[in-house]
């Protein structure tokens, strides 16, 4: 199963459905990464190998698409486990 990790806006409710549906499931919340900003977000779920889940569509295209450009100036990889935004 994939791992997961929900960011800021995605209400915990889901956390123990993912959970039993066999997913590795993180919340900024249970990390104490509240504060961070969404390229933090992704950034730690890319170091982490996890799919990170959202609702903030704007935010999250334009940093996958900085991801996808610049990555190799940044100094990581040019791939990360990928961005669900849900409704």
């Amino acid at each position: 199963m994939t791992d997961l990790y929900l960011d800021n806006d995605v209400a915990l409710q889901v956390l123990p459905i993912l959970r039993a549906a066999g997913h590795g499931v993180w919340a900024t919340r249970d990390l104490g990464r509240t504060r961070a900003s969404d390229a933090d977000q992704l950034l730690f779920a890319a170091r982490n190998g996890w799919t990170l889940i959202t609702h903030n569509r704007g935010h999250y295209v334009l940093l996958h698409d900085a991801w996808r450009r610049w990555s190799a100036d940044w100094g990581v990889r040019t791939s990360h486990a990928g961005i669900v935004v849900a409704p």
